[in-house]
């Protein structure tokens, strides 16, 4: 299993809220291959440079 981290070795953690935004929900993804998370490490990047 794989974690995504950040420079002080936090994991990677998303947010979701419910439809009126209310109330949230924080979750660190998991991967279970290298590939999996290489792959969403590189949207992530190609998000931040199309912003």
């Amino acid at each position: 299993m794989f974690l995504i981290t950040n420079s002080n070795g936090l994991p990677l953690t998303r947010h979701l809220s419910d439809k009126d935004g209310k109330s949230s929900l924080s979750y660190t993804q998991v991967f279970m291959s290298i590939r999996e998370a290489q792959s969403f490490i590189s949207k992530l990047q190609q998000q931040k440079n199309s912003s």
